[in-house]
């Protein structure tokens, strides 16, 4: 049998990767905040590559990056 790699992450999977509860990732979810999602039927789920993608995004070295990114004024 193959080994397929996995693709996808459930929310379980990302909010234990995040340290975050389901229930916030659901409501960010219903805010229109990122991450994007699949939604097939039912089910949810977050492809690996955009989840890599939003973390290589959101690195920052210090907090001024994070105002400077957010629209905030330097210090």
């Amino acid at each position: 049998m193959l080994h397929t790699p996995k693709t996808s992450l459930t929310e379980k999977e990302l909010a234990q990767r995040w340290s975050m509860s389901v229930k916030t990732l659901q409501a960010r979810r219903q805010q229109g905040q990122p991450p994007a999602y699949i939604k097939i039927l039912r089910s949810v789920r977050y492809p690996i590559s955009i989840i890599e993608a939003y973390e290589a995004d959101s690195l920052r070295s210090s907090t001024a990056q994070y105002s400077a990114h957010k629209g905030g004024a330097m210090s």
